[in-house]
């Protein structure tokens, strides 16, 4: 286990044992906003509109392991396009090859419930799934691994809404292998992890990647 990990698994252990801070709103933060001159629909799903590198919180708390966000362009489950969110914890090893995409179990009708608000520093009930899920991403970066945190119900928080969960992973991918920020490239490998609302997630992903993104498709090795 490196420095870097066993700082980041005790300070989680830490986190989750400490008292929720206040939460922070879910509107005050403009990085979740797309405020550039260009119509969305003018950026190609996948499209990187903002960066952001930040430290991964744990209920709050910052630990020693650095994230990387991007705002990203995406498609909703009508068809329209939209912005979202997405964080990134890079390989311990630096190997650019292989990442997961994690999706959440969250299953939360409230944007600010969302994995990146949580890994970003904002404590909220529906949010504590989230951050007791940064247990299970450590068995990943162990293995020197790149890890990927999508908000799968997007920005507005469309529970259920499977078509949109799957495109917002999708994309999340074609983001985070097109940014310089994250390590990664065209050709990283990925694998989709995911349970219950990641679940969901997981499986449209892996059903829509043929059709909706073939170049993402054809760097995914397995999902469960």
């Amino acid at each position: 286990m490196t420095v870097r990990t066993a700082a980041f698994a005790a300070a989680l252990a830490l986190s989750l044992a400490a008292a929720p801070a206040s939460p922070a709103a879910a509107s005050a933060d403009s990085f979740y906003s797309y405020d550039g001159s260009a119509p969305l629909s003018s950026y190609a799903p996948g499209t990187v509109l903002k960066t952001r590198t930040l430290d991964y919180h744990v209920v709050g708390l910052a630990t020693p392991v650095q994230a990387v966000q991007l705002l990203y362009r995406t498609t909703d489950a009508q068809g329209r396009p939209a912005a979202n969110v997405t964080s990134v914890v890079r390989s311990i090893t630096g190997d650019p090859t292989k990442a997961v995409s994690y999706q959440s179990a969250y299953d939360s009708l409230d944007p600010a419930d969302a994995p990146s608000r949580a890994i970003a520093g904002d404590v909220t009930l529906g949010g504590l799934l989230p951050n007791g899920e940064s247990l299970l991403l450590l068995p990943s970066l162990l293995l020197g691994y790149n890890v990927v945190v999508p908000d799968t119900e997007g920005q507005t928080a469309n529970f259920a809404a499977g078509p949109e969960y799957g495109t917002n992973t999708l994309d999340s991918i074609r983001a985070v292998t097109g940014s310089a920020a994250t390590g990664m490239s065209r050709s990283t490998k990925f694998g989709l992890l995911g349970y219950s609302g990641g679940a969901i997630a997981t499986g449209w992903a892996a059903a829509l990647a043929p059709g909706y993104a073939p170049d993402v498709n054809e760097n995914l090795v397995g999902f469960t």
